[in-house]
């Protein structure tokens, strides 16, 4: 089973957007960062799920395999990963989230990734997804 972690290699406006909604108008200041990946849990050879444009479009896409590279982390900063989970059995949003250090699973929760109310949550809808938290020792290089 191959891992492949898409991202997208200018702006990624989705990501510039919720963040600029949680942090300045919902004014959930601990977060510090927001990033977005999706991620595919292929069978077979990495060659054949990258030929054509049935995974990635290499003109706008990078990817790493199987893991990602090391990322800074401050010592008052921690880093959450969560994987979107919808009605897909190969392939999920994951949003890696950086807060403050005091922040705990249960704030990003309900301030950062459902959608409570307008002025709580943003990124999974209650509704159809669900989310599940990445070990980040597992996930980082």
């Amino acid at each position: 089973m191959i891992r492949l972690w898409t991202y997208l290699k200018n702006t990624d406006l989705h990501a510039m957007s919720a963040f600029e909604a949680l942090h300045g108008v919902m004014e959930y200041a601990p977060l510090k960062r927001l990033r977005r990946f999706q991620l595919f849990e292929l069978s077979g050879s990495l060659d054949d799920a990258l030929q054509g444009f049935k995974v990635l479009n290499p003109n706008k896409e990078g990817y790493f395999v199987d893991i990602l590279p090391a990322v800074s982390v401050g010592e008052d900063e921690q880093l959450f990963l969560c994987k979107v989970v919808s009605d897909s059995t190969f392939k999920w949003i994951v949003w890696e989230i950086l807060v403050d250090k005091f922040v705990t699973k249960e704030d990003v929760l309900a301030n950062v990734l459902f959608s409570t109310s307008r002025k709580k949550g943003l990124l999974v809808n209650p509704v159809c997804e669900e989310v599940v938290f990445l070990d980040t020792a597992d996930v980082f290089g």
